[in-house]
């Protein structure tokens, strides 16, 4: 029984060798796969495939779905000589058509004054919640003086949770 061993494997438990952590491994594995041609190779094969089905099969078969559900006009076909350079151009004949408002979904053309109320709304939350999260990455990087500092060896975790409830209830 000639089995060959696999190089990738060869790799795995080299780079594991006196590895002392996960990432420490995962880095030593990959300098080995930028400079060994043969064991990048073999690494990468398994996923060509996968590559190759995804590029040909499953992505074109999402935009045809997607051109076909936003685009084109009820019963109309699809056909060779409709291309993607048009589809902006069909987009923007009919915004109200193929705009939806968020949380409800109703199409722009077909939106009343309280959906619109809604979609602000919706807007709004969203943009306070990021202003809040914003305020509070800033409020932990303050303390953060040199470049290369962690976060966990300037704060401890009951800080962290007290400055974003502070944040929270401004």
């Amino acid at each position: 029984m000639n089995q060959r061993i696999s190089l990738v494997r060869l790799a795995v438990e080299r780079a594991w060798a006196d590895a002392a952590n996960a990432t420490e491994a995962k880095d030593r594995y990959l300098e080995m796969l930028k400079t060994d041609e043969a064991l990048r190779t073999e690494a990468t094969a398994r996923y060509l495939e996968k590559i190759a089905h995804w590029d040909t099969v499953v992505r074109p078969t999402l935009d045809r779905h997607l051109f076909k559900k936003h685009v084109l006009s009820k019963g109309e076909k699809s056909t060779p000589n409709v291309s993607r350079k048009n589809t902006m151009k069909t987009y923007a004949k009919d915004l109200f058509e193929t705009l939806r408002l968020p949380e409800t979904g109703v199409k722009l053309g077909e939106a009343t004054r309280q959906d619109l109320d809604k979609a602000i709304s919706f807007e709004k939350s969203r943009a306070q919640h990021h202003t809040h999260q914003q305020s509070f990455w800033s409020s932990i990087q303050k303390r953060l003086k040199k470049d290369d500092a962690v976060v966990k060896d300037v704060w401890t975790p009951v800080e962290v949770e007290q400055a974003y409830e502070e944040i929270l209830n401004k």
